[in-house]
């Protein structure tokens, strides 16, 4: 039997032996309710849920951030740093706005992420937003580009969706796929 292939590269972390929040090795007290988190940053991630990848960028949902990141895939570096931010205004964002407040850039708790068949567009399952946000990355993709499309509030006069979705309220969405026609 062949030995398993090796993972070439780490994202999030400095390399493969290391673990912590944003990036940072922290110590942890067990006693603590919740450990004391460092700022996020442009290559770190706290809790990382989904990935998608179209060759050039890997889009990577870092769920406890509240943001998606965006990495260019041709170098070989560990821990490199995002290219793009989604989700938040900078890379050093991390808060969860109110549940009443849903912009069109913002996300609670993103999690699974697929890309459409023509590498157009990018759905992230946005999870106590309760909706699934779709992002056009055709062009040049900046920090806190607002989404394009958003599932779980089409207005009635929205573009026609598949037959297998509804137009009525997702409750808590973590995975998305999308199929070719």
């Amino acid at each position: 039997m062949a030995a398993p292939k090796r993972a070439v590269r780490v994202y999030g972390q400095r390399d493969f032996d290391a673990w912590g929040f944003n990036a940072e090795s922290q110590p942890i007290d067990i006693k603590e309710k919740a450990p004391t988190t460092l700022p996020a940053n442009a290559h770190g991630l706290f809790l990382p849920r989904g990935v998608a990848c179209d060759g050039r960028r890997l889009f990577v949902s870092d769920y406890a951030n509240h943001r998606v990141l965006i990495f260019d895939v041709s170098g070989s570096a560990h821990r490199p740093q995002a290219t793009a931010v989604l989700g938040q205004a900078d890379f050093s964002g991390s808060q969860m706005k109110p549940r009443w407040f849903r912009g069109m850039d913002t996300m609670r708790f993103p999690s699974g992420m697929a890309l459409d068949e023509g590498n157009r567009h990018l759905l992230v399952a946005d999870s106590l937003n309760r909706r699934v946000l779709i992002f056009d990355v055709t062009g040049q993709i900046g920090n806190g580009t607002a989404r394009s499309r958003c599932w779980s509030c089409l207005p009635p006069t929205a573009p026609p969706i598949p037959p297998s979705c509804s137009r009525k309220k997702i409750s808590i969405p973590s995975t998305v796929s999308s199929m070719s026609r």
